[in-house]
């Protein structure tokens, strides 16, 4: 979905303290850390940092506007654990520090239904490398998707990578305590369209 260009949010981003870039790679942070790769308006987010308020939680969205409207409910809730980073997750990645986060969140990505666009795909093998290189030793991926044919291609690349697929509910309809609702499930909840889910371990030998 196209999303209006707004001229005002990339100065809104700088001046509300929020990042192009993410932090050095020698960071410190003692606290649990979980990544939502894609964070759209921020809806999520913003339920689970007021959740969750001792974790940080960064917020990767590479479409400006977008990330300037999460932004916003972000600072309208004063909330103060969560960093967004308006860039593409491939372009940062190399500066998060190996073992460092808890939690990824996959939630409704692009499912990029084109053989040609495989790479493309945030589940495709060179992000599952990624991935595992920064997750912590009992790190663990949270994907959820409207798209069958996305969960199906999930299911198959990650037999062939260092992970164990933990929960399997090709029918997510009962919200989970440790989830929230994005602003597209909320959609597809209402058109009562199905929600595959899974959580992924990392698998350490």
């Amino acid at each position: 979905m196209r999303v209006r260009y707004k001229p005002w949010a990339l100065d809104y981003l700088k001046k509300s303290g929020f990042s192009y870039v993410f932090f050095p790679k020698d960071n410190n942070f003692k606290k649990i850390i979980k990544i939502e790769i894609g964070g759209g308006k921020g809806d999520f987010i913003v339920k689970r940092s007021i959740n969750e308020p001792n974790n940080i939680f960064l917020m990767i969205e590479r479409v400006v506007s977008i990330a300037a409207v999460a932004a916003k409910k972000i600072i309208a809730n004063k909330i103060n654990n969560v960093i967004i980073i308006y860039n593409n997750f491939e372009k940062i990645s190399k500066d998060i520090k190996n073992e460092s986060i808890d939690t990824i969140y996959l939630n409704f990505p692009d499912p990029w239904p084109k053989k040609k666009h495989e790479k493309r795909r945030i589940t495709s093998k060179k992000f599952l490398d990624d991935y595992y290189r920064i997750l912590k030793k009992d790190g663990e991926i949270i994907f959820k998707t409207d798209q069958k044919e996305l969960y199906e291609y999930t299911k198959k690349i990650l037999k062939e990578q260092k992970f164990t697929i933990y929960l399997d509910d090709f029918n997510y309809q009962q919200l989970s305590v440790n989830d929230s609702l994005t602003e597209y499930e909320q959609k597809f909840r209402a058109k009562n369209q199905n929600i595959y889910r899974l959580i992924i371990k990392k698998n350490n030998s």
